[in-house]
């Protein structure tokens, strides 16, 4: 299981040792990239819940730096729009593939994914086509 990367928790083990979670920025590749988030206090806490703009990071943006979904969510709200661009950080994080992952923590059953990474969906769910179970040991 994978940890949100921008809520700042560590990387754990609970469950008795069947649940993993990592907190990790999943890419295609291993190495850096680029982050699109909007920190906490860059506006007020109702607006982020009003929005569903907390916890939004990405690696990919729109031209103004908005991650896909906070970009849909703000296109009829344009002064609101305006300010969080405005408040936008883009900070280069460490990135790891899935298979890197799965070899990392010696996974080699996945019974439930759940991913939501803010339009990198597909592109994480294709590593899973491309991965054998062999690949997945140490």
């Amino acid at each position: 299981l994978v940890r949100n990367y921008g809520n700042g928790t560590s990387g754990r083990e609970e469950g008795g040792g069947r649940l993993k979670f990592a907190n990790k920025c999943i890419a295609e590749e291993d190495g850096r990239s680029v982050m699109y988030r909007l920190p906490p206090g860059a506006v007020s806490p109702e607006v982020m819940h009003k929005f569903g703009l907390d916890g939004s990071s990405s690696l990919l943006a729109d031209e103004d730096g908005l991650p896909p979904g906070m970009a849909m969510t703000l296109s009829k709200h344009k002064e609101l729009r305006e300010s969080v661009i405005n408040s936008i950080v883009a900070e280069e994080v460490d990135c790891q593939s899935m298979s890197s992952l799965l070899k990392e923590h010696a996974i080699t059953r996945i019974d439930v994914l759940a991913v939501d990474t803010e339009g990198y969906d597909l592109k994480i769910a294709k590593q899973f086509f491309e991965i054998s179970p062999q690949d997945c040991t140490r």
